[in-house]
């Protein structure tokens, strides 16, 4: 591929991560995350960098103010990754295992 068609995919990808932030922006407002983490075959800085063009602009700034918004460190074992955590937090959250000794 050449350098031109390189830089239209790396602006396309950005363009992708400003609409993907757009949509997040009110997730984020609701559920006030602390940390979005970002993987899949687009990541990347492109990507990283349009979503936070089209994320910060539509949140609330108390959202984002501590929001860091990175790529995975995980590759491709991110989803396992955070499949298992997610499975194993509920699972062993206290309240889960409370119900579970008191047979409810």
């Amino acid at each position: 591929m050449s350098a031109g068609g390189d830089a239209r995919a790396a602006a396309l990808v950005r363009e992708a991560g400003r609409r993907i932030g757009q949509v997040v922006a009110t997730l984020v407002c609701v559920v006030n995350p602390g940390v979005l983490v970002v993987a899949g075959d687009l990541a990347s800085a492109a990507l990283l960098t349009g979503l936070r063009e089209g994320l910060y602009p539509l949140s609330l700034p108390r959202a984002t103010r501590h929001l860091r918004v990175e790529l995975t460190r995980l590759g491709e074992r991110a989803a396992v990754v955070g499949l298992a955590h997610l499975v194993t937090d509920r699972v062993l959250a206290p309240a889960a295992v409370n119900a579970r000794l008191a047979g409810g």
